[in-house]
This record gives structure tokens, C-alpha cells and sequence, in this order.
């Protein structure tokens, strides 16, 4: 299986050096393995370097409605502000979505806003999925899960265990973080 809780760390990791300090997360459903492991690491990630998350996390259908949607939420009831995005819970300067499909959203809605990404907000997205940050404006920085290579490994555990040589247990592969122009504006 794609390891969710790396993929995130990856995220903190280059935003906290591209100076995002007022982080967002908008996941999908809540019920889903992959919108808690990744709001959890998340978490774990910002207090592991003195930061919060700012506002509660947020979730939905994985889709670009939600994104877009996600976006009025985390910016509050003001809106896009002269001093840059508010709401309740705070400035924003990163908003990290669990899918591609959601940030593609959530770009789109931060421009109706009237804001710039990454200027403004830095936006990530998760999946690397690429009909969506080749749509996105900007393209995404993501986290490619590499999804092609836990086929190859259940097939090299298959033959391991036809040959007498069983795995057991779950094992996780790193995916690797994909920079582009969502995250590598003003920061």
C-alpha cells in the first residue's frame, strides 16, 4: 500500500521551507482511511515544529465542488481580506487538500476570490493525478503515490509465496513529493 502518513511528512516538509507557517487541510469523507491518516500526520507534522493547524479540519465528497467549496469555509464569512486570506480561525498562508481533485477545486475558488497561488495561499495536492494538476492554475505540487508500483509488488509477493517464501502483513512504499508552481511563489 502507498504509505499516506510519508506522502504528508513530505508536504509539511516543503511547505515549513517554503515559510508556510498558517496551514489549512481539507480532506474527503472523513470515514476514509486516507482523509484521517493524512489530517493526522498532518497534525503531527506542524506540533513536531511548533505549528497548528489553523481552524479545524475540514471534509467532504472528494470532488472539485468540495474544494471549491472548502475554500469559502477555511476563508470564513470575510472572505478574501486586503491583508490576504481570513476567516475565524485565522490567516492562511498554505492550504494542504488530500486529493488533486479537491486543490484543483480550491484553486480555482482562491482566484474568485481574488487571491494568487501560490503568492497568496500555497495550495498541495495529493495523488499526483495528472488530468488534474495539468488542469490546475497553477499546475500542483502533489504527492505522487506511485500507484504502479504496489501492482508490481503484490506481484513479486505473489511469486515469493508461489515459491514457498510467504510475506505477511501490510508493507507500506514511499511515494515522493512532486514540486511545482502551487507552492513556489512568494514564502
Amino acid at each position: 500500500m502507498p504509505d499516506d502518513a510519508a506522502g504528508m511528512r513530505l508536504l509539511v516538509e516543503h511547505l515549513v521551507e517554503r515559510g508556510r507557517r498558517r496551514v489549512a487541510y481539507v480532506g474527503g469523507r472523513a470515514e476514509e482511511a486516507a482523509s484521517v491518516v493524512r489530517h493526522d500526520t498532518l497534525v503531527a507534522e506542524l506540533r513536531s515544529r511548533g505549528l497548528e493547524l489553523v481552524g479545524p479540519p475540514l471534509y467532504g465528497d472528494w470532488s472539485e465542488q468540495w474544494g471549491r467549496r472548502a475554500v469559502d469555509l477555511v476563508l470564513g464569512p470575510a472572505g478574501a481580506s486586503a491583508g490576504g486570506p481570513t476567516g475565524g480561525a485565522g490567516e492562511v498562508d498554505a492550504i494542504v487538500f488530500a486529493s488533486d481533485q479537491l486543490a484543483r477545486g480550491g484553486c480555482d475558488r482562491l482566484r474568485e476570490h481574488g487571491l494568487r497561488v501560490p503568492d497568496d495561499v500555497a495550495v498541495t495536492g495529493y495523488d499526483d493525478w495528472e488530468v488534474m494538476w495539468l488542469a490546475s492554475r497553477p499546475p500542483l505540487t502533489t504527492v505522487d503515490m506511485q500507484m504502479e508500483r504496489p501492482g508490481q509488488r503484490a506481484a513479486e509477493l505473489l511469486i515469493a509465496a508461489i515459491e514457498g517464501d510467504p510475506a505477511h502483513g501490510v508493507e507500506r512504499l514511499a511515494p515522493r513529493l512532486v514540486v511545482r508552481a502551487s507552492t513556489l511563489g512568494n514564502g
